[in-house]
């Protein structure tokens, strides 16, 4: 089964993650873009769907990744993760991008905290 991706909102990783996708024998990658409105155009064109999540749901993500793996995610790795969560695919095998370079020690630790950090 060849699974199709998009990545959105790439940032410093992006193109790490581009090539390992793309390197993949077992994913197509469809589409790439970062958080301008051209790309974006783009990926909704071909997309069968997109899922927004809103930063309540990415922070409780970080809480939930942090307290089950033990593993720290910045606010972008944890957005698929949240989306997983909205779209209850527990059922289905999937494959999440997790990165934390990014995250703020100060952030992080309201994260942990129960807040929901505002930009």
């Amino acid at each position: 089964m060849l699974l199709n991706v998009a990545l959105v909102g790439l940032g410093r990783w992006g193109p790490n993650h581009a090539r390992n996708v793309s390197a993949s024998t077992s994913a197509n990658l469809g589409a790439a873009a970062d958080t301008s409105q051209e790309p974006l155009d783009i990926i909704r064109a071909g997309a069968s769907r997109i899922v927004e999540v809103t930063d309540h749901e990415v922070a409780a993500a970080m809480r939930i990744l942090f307290a089950d793996t033990h593993n720290i995610a910045e606010g972008a790795g944890a957005a698929a993760f949240a989306a997983h969560k909205q779209e209850a695919l527990e059922n289905r095998k999937i494959g999440v991008i997790l990165s934390g370079g990014n995250v703020d020690s100060e952030v992080f630790r309201a994260v942990l905290g129960g807040r929901t950090p505002t930009p």
